[in-house]
């Protein structure tokens, strides 16, 4: 999301890390830019961390987003049959007032689809860089 895109409206996010450690559980990052000239402002921190194996991390405070409120995400990773199983979920509140209330009836299942096929190409990338493809079901 740090370049323009599509699914970011043309908008782009900043990131910024606001602990002293950058993985496991207490890391934290700010995420700030604007979509559509609508302002958006969030912090995450990471709740759960098994190395290799699992994170999930969720907002912290009143993130200021345009289609979603506050969320939730987890990635897990597993062995299976020579390969690696990869789950990931986004767990997610609408916008209590506000124009984002309005956007988030029409997009915010959308975006959070994009948000999932993201992660799992960058998941995929990671594990192995030959297949940046995704696999849909």
């Amino acid at each position: 999301m740090s370049r323009p895109s599509l699914a970011m409206l043309g908008g782009a996010l900043r990131l910024e890390r606001l602990s002293a450690q950058t993985t496991g559980v207490g890391a934290t990052y700010r995420s700030w830019g604007r979509v559509l000239g609508l302002p958006i402002d969030f912090t995450t921190a990471v709740t759960e961390w098994l190395p290799a194996r699992e994170k999930t991390w969720r907002t912290v405070g009143k993130p200021r987003l345009t289609v979603l409120g506050d969320f939730q995400m987890r990635v897990s990773l597993a062995s299976h049959d020579g390969g690696t199983n990869v789950v990931m979920a986004i767990d997610y509140n609408l916008p209590t007032r506000g124009i984002g209330r309005l956007l988030a009836a029409v997009f915010a299942a959308p975006y959070v689809r994009w948000c999932l096929r993201r992660m799992v190409r960058d998941v995929r990338s990671a594990l192995d860089p030959s297949r940046t493809r995704e696999r849909r079901p």
